[in-house]
């Protein structure tokens, strides 16, 4: 999150809210650990 943060110019807390955002919406999921894992966009 703080990478995406930095690398569009918002704060670690909305990157997280949009994050929620997008899986309440079903457009995204987590697959894997927190470590190592990834975003799966569906």
């Amino acid at each position: 999150m703080s990478e995406i943060a930095n690398i569009i110019g918002i704060s670690k807390r909305k990157v997280l809210d949009n994050i929620n955002k997008l899986k309440k919406l079903g457009l995204i999921s987590r697959i894997g650990p927190s470590k190592g894992g990834y975003w799966k966009i569906l």
